[in-house]
């Protein structure tokens, strides 16, 4: 994160990261945070759990105790309040339609290597085509105007949830018989060229 928003002309940057569902994930962003260099980064992290007090983290700390002493009341009625669950009472599960939004610099930076070429491979051939969006737990390669054409799945590192025409076209990259609801991202070159040209020939 701290790489992406950092500029010469840039005094500071600022990130406002919220967590309602995945809450090691914002433990995750808080630990690589603190031991980060800090100097031009201002980060605040937000974790609202169903039927619990939210809890604010803002780094680093020396600007967390500056906003503190300037804004306590403030801050203490945020942390006073209850948060609230989703839908009907209950929290959402890993499989929502939505999760959590996260900056492209968080899911790339804990998604496995060969997960972050594949989608810089895309980038680079189909950024002006295609519209990438990053969640806590999967990266979605959407068709513009609207339409999924494939999602990447950071636990499993797997590509699923294809477009039937997507599905179609990979299993003829890879000289498959049969389509598979899923591919393992293994890192190999045939893979990474396979998914690239399946989107590439779809995303019309």
């Amino acid at each position: 994160m701290a790489r992406e928003i950092q500029h010469k002309d840039l005094p500071y940057g600022y990130a406002l990261e919220f967590y309602d569902e995945v809450e090691w994930e914002a433990g995750q962003l808080i630990s690589r945070l603190s031991g980060a260099k800090q100097e031009r980064l201002r980060v605040a992290v937000l974790v609202c759990m169903g039927s619990s007090r939210p809890v604010l983290t803002l780094l680093p700390a020396v600007w967390e105790e500056g906003l503190r002493l300037r804004f306590r009341e403030e801050l203490e009625r945020i942390e006073g309040l209850t948060c609230a669950r989703n839908g009907a009472g209950r929290p959402r599960s890993a499989g929502s339609a939505r999760g959590n939004r996260v900056t492209r610099a968080a899911f790339l930076s804990s998604c496995s290597i060969e997960a972050r070429a594949l989608i810089e491979a895309i980038e680079q051939r189909l950024c002006s085509r295609v519209k990438l969006v990053f969640g806590g737990n999967t990266m979605t390669v959407n068709r513009l105007p609207s339409g999924t054409l494939l999602q990447i799945k950071k636990k499993s590192n797997s590509i699923c949830d294809l477009d039937p025409r997507v599905s179609q076209e990979l299993a003829a990259q890879l000289h498959l018989s049969v389509q598979q609801s899923s591919y393992r991202i293994d890192g190999s070159p045939a893979l990474l060229e396979a998914v690239v040209n399946a989107v590439d020939r779809t995303s019309d």
